[in-house]
């Protein structure tokens, strides 16, 4: 069972066909959402850190 990497990939992959598929402006905001994403996401490993 290859849980994560096969989810990470399948987003991807449709983040991609999204940016193919869609406008620019479409594209700036799906990637803009993703730095979010990955800001939010970093900025948690973060404030964990810093608990443990």
């Amino acid at each position: 069972m290859e849980g994560g990497d096969g989810h990470t990939l399948k987003i991807f992959t449709a983040v991609l066909g999204l940016g193919l598929k869609g406008t620019t402006s479409e594209w700036s905001h799906s990637l803009r959402w993703w730095m979010n994403a990955i800001h939010i996401h970093f900025c948690l490993i973060g404030i964990g850190s810093i608990a443990i």
